[in-house]
């Protein structure tokens, strides 16, 4: 009897924390995508700053925007995650402007 009320008071600690490392887990793709653009732009910072050609690094930033587009369209939205997944392409869909 006692395994048995342990068992059902653990099985929903067990359960949310499986839930919320989905939930992190979804997150942090996004912000990984997020974070190679952050990059790209700092390249393309210290191009500028050295007097180097512009040409690549903005090409570079542009195809890593493309890029990351499609891996969060691809992406299936946790649970109720469907809202971040579209302020996530709306912010990528802003910088590429």
């Amino acid at each position: 009897m006692k395994k048995l009320l342990l068992l059902l008071l653990v099985t929903p600690f067990a359960f949310s924390a499986f839930a919320q490392k989905s939930a992190v887990e979804y997150n942090d793709l996004i912000v990984d995508e997020q974070n190679k653009i952050g990059q790209r732009i700092i390249d393309f910072n210290y191009a500028v700053e050295a007097g180097e050609e512009m040409d690549l690094p903005l090409k570079l930033i542009l195809e890593q925007i493309d890029v990351s587009i499609a891996v969060v369209e691809k992406v299936k939205p946790w649970e109720d995650g469907a809202a971040l997944k579209s302020s996530a392409l709306a912010l990528l869909n802003f910088i590429k402007v």
